[in-house]
């Protein structure tokens, strides 16, 4: 049984906002909704560019042949089907950019909608929702 550990951050990857995580099969790299997206938009911000760029280095250079999922999360405020919407938007945004700037194939990358299905931490606080609105993209070698 493999082991979720935590990532050395000087492995490639040095910005603190960025969160890294996985094992010998796969690497979860998080971003916080703040960081890709205006509130409740879902075009990723030219402040995230660096930030992607990065990840996108970091996928590269530590995988030879891979494949990306790209999760668009949501907190559970407003309505379930828009947090849906929302997620799946947000998840193809993200998705776009990695294959338009980061020579991503389509073939190797999907996405999905967790809308707020898969909190990290309780929606009963603007904290725990803060953690809760993010996109994970999850790098698997096959």
């Amino acid at each position: 049984m493999s082991t979720l550990i935590p990532l050395l951050p000087h492995l490639t990857i040095t910005d603190t906002s960025i969160s890294v995580r996985g094992n010998d099969k796969y690497t979860i790299y998080g971003l916080g909704e703040n960081i890709l997206f205006e509130s409740e938009q879902d075009q990723v911000q030219g402040k995230a560019k660096d930030k992607l760029e990065q990840i996108s280095k970091s996928i590269k250079k530590r995988f030879s042949n891979y494949w990306i999922a790209v999760y668009g999360n949501t907190d559970a405020t407003g309505d379930a089907d828009l947090n849906q919407k929302l997620s799946a938007k947000r998840a193809e945004s993200v998705k776009n950019w990695l294959v338009d700037n980061a020579g991503v194939s389509t073939e190797k990358i999907s996405m999905g909608a967790m809308g707020e299905k898969d909190p990290v931490a309780s929606n009963a606080s603007e904290q725990g929702r803060k953690m809760n609105r993010r996109v994970e993209i999850v790098v698997m070698n096959p």
